[in-house]
Parts: C-alpha cells; structure tokens; sequence
C-alpha cells in the first residue's frame, strides 16, 4: 500500500512494539469513529507491508522517533525540549501513524478516507523526516486524573474526514494519543496544500485549545513540552471534534478543472 510492491510482504506494527513495552504489558488502544472498541495495543497491525519499506524507511523513522517520544509517554519527568529537528520527526512520524491507523482500523466508517498521496510521500521522503506539503501537526499533553489512570494510560486513535462543498473528501484529521502524549494531524493531497492565510487561521487551535496544543509542523523554533495546559484523559475525544469541517472552500478549485 505504501510502495506498490505485492512481493515479500510483512506485517507493521503500526503502534510500535516499543511504545507499548514502555506503556506496559496491560496497555490498549481505545479506537472512536463513531463506535468505540477497545483492543491490545500490539493487535494494530498492518498485515501487507512490503519487506522492504518495513525494514528500511519506516524502521529508520521509528529509530529517530523513539529517543524523542519515548521518555515522554510516562509523562514528563522534567519538560522536554524539542528543536526543529526533533519536532519535524514526530511530526512525519505522527502523520504516518494516523494515516495507518485510520486506513487500518477506520476504513469502512465516514472518518476513514486519507489522502493516499501522502503515503506515497512517506515512501519517497520518509527517511528525511519531512512531512508531507499541507500537513499540520499539533502536539499537546494528557494529565490522568488519578494514580491508577496513571499506570493504565494507553493510546487512542480517533479519525475525521473533512468534505468540502462539492461533497468530496479534502482532508484528513487524526487525533491520537500515546501514553501522556497527544497528537492532532491534519493533511491533504499535495494539490491543495498551499493554504491560505485564511485556512491556517481556520484551522489554529482556538479557546480551550490555545494553550494546550503546539504547532510542530512545521515549525522553526525551539518549544517546551508539555504545553502549559494539558488535557484530561477524558477530554480526549473532544479534541477529536475540534476540526469538523474544512476551512471554507478549502479543496474545492481542486474539482473544478
């Protein structure tokens, strides 16, 4: 699906093995698009990945990810500070992981359209962690309420398709968290992805949002992690909500020609 190749094909973790090992054993994933289930962590696999886009571009942004995120899914011990380089690397590695587990878990339901150009940007571009043209990348945190919520903290992995005005898909949003961390992505085929000022300004975290999300792609500047306000665990799929619709007339020249 990423590359094309039906020859020698392997089976991708899309939550990655050691994410839940650092979660623990007992961790799941909660899925939301409409219905909600819940499932070990280690079960959300893609089962036709070629070998070679498994072990090599994928394995290589994995490897670059895990010394980031890793020490933040316990959450912070002291604030991590991430520079352009390592914010561009969770971005690309986020971007993938949504589009994954949306084409993985979502498909047959209204949220599991994805741009299926951007997976064919990953391939090309995925070892320089670049995300791809249009993406936008949200990081923010997840406080547990109590001890034992603590220890249980897992991942979720909800799915939004955006239909602009002639009634086609125009864009994805995936909002999904891992342990303390959070990600919200929005991205679209690269031909609507020069947006305008009015869209950036449409899709900008708002209100509540404002101070607990952080723009990471794309990004020039060092940023502090966690933000200064973090979400509960039970806010979550309000997060999820906060993009419902695309910015207006957002992708619709693309269906004009």
């Amino acid at each position: 699906m990423l590359c094309g190749r039906a020859d020698r094909l392997s089976r991708e973790h899309v939550i990655p093995r050691w994410a839940a090992r650092e979660l623990g054993a007992g961790a799941v994933v909660e899925e939301r698009s409409g219905t909600e289930h819940r499932l070990d962590a280690l079960s959300v696999i893609l089962p036709q990945v070629c070998v070679q886009c498994n072990t090599g571009w994928m394995n290589d942004l994995e490897q670059r990810t895990r010394p980031v995120l890793g020490p933040m899914l316990r959450g912070p011990a002291l604030p991590a500070l991430l520079d352009p380089s390592q914010q561009a690397t969770l971005a690309t590695w986020a971007v993938k992981t949504s589009l994954l587990l949306t084409h993985r878990k979502f498909t047959a339901q209204p949220g599991g359209w994805i741009p299926e150009g951007n997976l064919g940007w990953l391939h090309q571009h995925g070892r320089s962690a670049i995300p791809p043209p249009g993406a936008r990348v949200w990081l923010g945190g997840i406080r547990p309420r109590d001890a034992a919520t603590a220890r249980n903290l897992s991942a979720s992995a909800q799915a939004v398709c955006l239909i602009g005005t002639s009634g086609n898909p125009v864009a994805h949003v995936g909002t999904f968290s891992v342990g303390h961390v959070l990600f919200q992505v929005f991205c679209c085929e690269e031909r609507n992805s020069a947006l305008s000022s009015e869209s950036e300004t449409w899709l900008a975290p708002a209100g509540q949002f404002r101070s607990a999300f952080t723009l990471i792609a794309p990004s020039s500047v060092d940023i502090t992690w966690p933000p200064h306000a973090v979400f509960a665990t039970d806010a979550v799929p309000i997060v999820g909500e906060r993009i419902q619709a695309p910015p207006p007339g957002f992708g619709d020249h693309a269906h004009d020609a």
